[in-house]
């Protein structure tokens, strides 16, 4: 039996999908499986997991005691809205409610610390310093130069990542090659701005009909994903065991092997152009290894695109074989 995957064996199949196998990657290249947790955040885990209910306990007494606080924080702005702070300075060591641009302030500071998307949560808090800003330089007991200063470098800090955040969402138009690609294959896993940094390393080229792209035992070299066209996919016999086409990449079962680092490894097939002709957008290996490496969004988004097409390729592969059991194309 061929491993195609830990724990996943296919009979009968070796000769097809010997590219695919794991069983040939040195074992001092695989990602250890050892925890790295630290103890005592295991144990942590490990006793809220025994104990549900501790949770459940714990989560209504937050809820109650922020209930309360909100509730109370609602009639305090009533109370001043309507000029009856006198109702609340039921003890001569109850100061007066705070002006209205402080009260701002304490609404954008509660608002944002209730959100968790990021950008929002920037936006509040550069509202609420610059807030505190307006009330250093409005007080009454005259400028608050120290409150001044450190609020409005935390707005400006708040401000800067806003805008950096918005930037690196922007839209982006693409050739329509890369946007095919990017489409069809990256948008679920990267931003627009990830996958302008990983086209721009990448190069289109063509080639036509039954010319050898790559042969089995060649070095791999790169990462080639077909933007049109068909390329046929033969085992060591010479055997047609697959046809790849449009958003399929080529080179994904090594690159997956291989951590997405594969030095000195070779291919485990040949491929061959099968259409009138074929474009594909190639990344040279050294160049992709090191984008991956420098930038964690796009190595994460490889993993998972490349890891769905060996997944894919693997059962197209098998169904092919099934369904052409005697038809082997044999080509020398």
């Amino acid at each position: 039996d061929t491993c195609i995957a830990p724990g996943v064996n296919v009979p009968g199949e070796r000769e097809n999908t010997a590219y695919l196998q794991l069983e040939d990657v040195p074992s001092n290249s695989r990602p250890s499986m050892r925890s790295k947790v630290p103890w005592l955040h295991r144990t942590v885990g490990i006793f809220l997991q025994k104990f549900q209910g501790i949770q459940n306990g714990l989560f209504f007494i937050w809820q109650l005691i922020l209930t309360n606080c909100l509730v109370v924080c609602a009639a305090l702005l009533a109370v001043k809205a309507m000029e009856m702070e006198s109702i609340v300075k039921f003890s001569p060591q109850i100061a007066n409610l705070s002006n209205w641009t402080m009260e701002m302030a304490n609404l954008w500071l509660l608002m944002s610390y209730s959100l968790s998307d990021y950008l929002h949560l920037r936006i509040c808090l550069c509202l609420a310093c610059i807030c505190f800003c307006v009330f250093a330089a409005t007080a009454p007991i005259g400028f608050i130069l120290d409150m001044f200063f450190f609020n409005l470098a935390m707005a400006l800090l708040n401000l800067y990542h806003a805008v950096v955040h918005m930037y690196n969402q922007r839209y982006i138009e693409f050739p329509p090659e890369l946007e095919q690609i990017y489409a069809t294959r990256f948008e679920e896993f990267m931003s627009r701005t990830d996958f302008q940094r990983l086209a721009e390393t990448g190069l289109i080229r063509m080639s036509t009909k039954n010319e050898w792209l790559k042969r089995r035992g060649d070095f791999v070299t790169s990462l080639c994903v077909v933007v049109s066209g068909r390329v046929g996919v033969y085992d060591k016999e010479g055997s047609l065991i697959d046809v790849q086409g449009d958003n399929d990449f080529l080179e994904a079962p090594e690159w997956v092997r291989s951590h997405l680092n594969p030095e000195d490894m070779r291919l485990g097939a040949s491929f061959r152009v099968e259409s009138e002709r074929v474009i594909l957008l190639k990344w040279p290996r050294e160049t992709l290894v090191q984008i991956t490496r420098s930038n964690h969004n796009i190595l994460t988004a490889m993993r998972a695109v490349l890891g769905i097409q060996t997944a894919t390729v693997w059962s197209r592969m098998i169904e092919f074989r099934k369904q052409h059991p005697h038809d082997a194309h044999t080509h020398t």
